[in-house]
């Protein structure tokens, strides 16, 4: 109950609140309520967002001749939005720009990720928008941003993510340097379990690069941007009869991903890829941590070169470092590791054996006992012990008996 005595809404209004379906002139009312209900608010996070979040994109339809969004500022839907709050802007990516903002009722920080104004013109990408999101909502891991829920505010189409507090694995390096051998390599790990979780959900993300790797300051890393890949892949399907030429040269340019971290199969044919091109951007990523520059700069991702000699630009690397990472980044995908997970045991088991080398290397030491014994003094015979004590005693009585004297 709230302090003027209003009855609490029922779960059904609840999940209609939730879903953006509540009437105008109910919904101050709500609102107003949930500010002072603590259990209404508490149940309203315990219904399903993931149920709510892809009932409500697979209701985003098309309408013909309807308005994108401003071009200049913040999007007036955003303003005028009574579910979020904006608080920043946080950048902006192919598909549109990312601001930082704050639930208004469970006040919960969130990012919001919109769709571009160019693209909302067309069916194709609100289709693909919504594509991205139900991907992204079905994946569950602390090494993966959640998808939380999906908004169309008016002519407005957004996802709502979880905000990471920290910055990119790009910023860092970029800042401080190459990063030490076990920080790098924890890091490589931590993607490839969240690489294996979209894996075993038959998704791959097609854009792993240092960039899309946040680290919060409890030194969990994120990867970001999960479910363009189902965005990507129908766009190389060939599904664009009605987008324009400016924008679909656009999207190809999203899709074709990082010049630097893309594997070469991928620059032949991104409609062909599987999870070892992930595998081989998680490659250059590391190489990247390591050394701060990409495996390649210039060269046409599409051909399958060598890999950079790594020892290089670094010498300090323990021995199978340089091995696992070309096999990561091999030009052909059947020499590569299979999945995710081989990458994150090599590393973990490799990181596990530098750990023990120092403890090994105390054992082969020569114990204690095989030093020289040393010397044993022998003691003083008694009878030159009382010689030197009386011999003390009488020079002290000496130096007394002439400082009485002189006086």
């Amino acid at each position: 109950m709230t302090g003027t005595h209003q009855p609490c809404p029922t779960a059904q209004e609840l999940a209609d609140f939730a879903n953006g379906r509540v009437p105008s002139q109910r919904l101050s009312e709500l609102a107003e309520h949930l500010e002072n209900c603590q259990a209404c608010v508490k149940q309203l996070a315990q219904g399903s967002p993931d149920d709510r979040l892809v009932e409500r994109l697979e209701k985003i339809e098309y309408v013909e001749g309807q308005k994108g969004p401003r071009t200049s500022g913040d999007p007036f839907e955003l303003d005028e939005n009574f579910r979020y709050k904006l608080i920043a802007e946080l950048g902006e990516g192919g598909m549109g720009q990312v601001f930082k903002a704050r639930h208004r009722v469970m006040k919960r920080t969130v990012a919001l990720k919109t769709i571009r104004p160019e693209l909302i013109n067309h069916p194709e990408a609100v289709k693909r928008f919504a594509q991205e999101a139900r991907a992204a909502a079905r994946l569950s891991h602390p090494n993966i941003v959640t998808a939380f829920d999906a908004e169309q505010c008016g002519d407005l189409h957004m996802l709502v993510m979880e905000f990471v507090d920290g910055e990119s694995i790009s910023l860092m390096v970029n800042r401080w340097g190459p990063l030490p051998v076990e920080k790098a390599i924890d890091y490589t790990c931590q993607a490839a379990d969240g690489l294996q979780h979209a894996h075993d959900r038959k998704m791959i993300h097609r854009d792993i690069k240092p960039q899309n790797l946040m680290l919060t300051e409890e030194g969990v890393v994120k990867i970001l941007d999960f479910g363009l890949s189902k965005f990507r892949r129908d766009l190389e399907s060939g599904e664009t009869d009605s987008v324009s030429d400016e924008t679909l040269l656009t999207l190809r340019n999203i899709s074709l991903g990082t010049e630097g971290f893309i594997a070469p199969e991928q620059a032949a044919d991104a409609s062909s890829v599987d999870i070892r091109s992930d595998i081989y951007s998680l490659g250059c990523t590391l190489f990247f941590m390591l050394t701060n520059r990409p495996p390649y700069f210039g060269t046409p991702p599409s051909e399958p070169t060598a890999m950079p000699d790594v020892t290089r630009f670094r010498a300090d690397l323990p021995a199978g470092l340089p091995e696992i990472l070309g096999k990561m980044m091999a030009s052909e995908p059947d020499r590569r590791f299979a999945n995710p997970s081989e990458v994150a045991q090599a590393l973990r088991t490799l990181g596990q054996e530098n750990t023990q080398a120092p403890a090994e290397t105390q054992t082969t030491l020569p114990p204690a006992e095989a030093s020289p014994p040393a010397a044993k003094l022998k003691p003083f015979p008694l009878w030159l012990s009382l010689t030197i004590t009386v011999g003390i005693l009488l020079a002290v009585g000496w130096m007394i008996w002439m400082l009485l004297g002189n006086q």
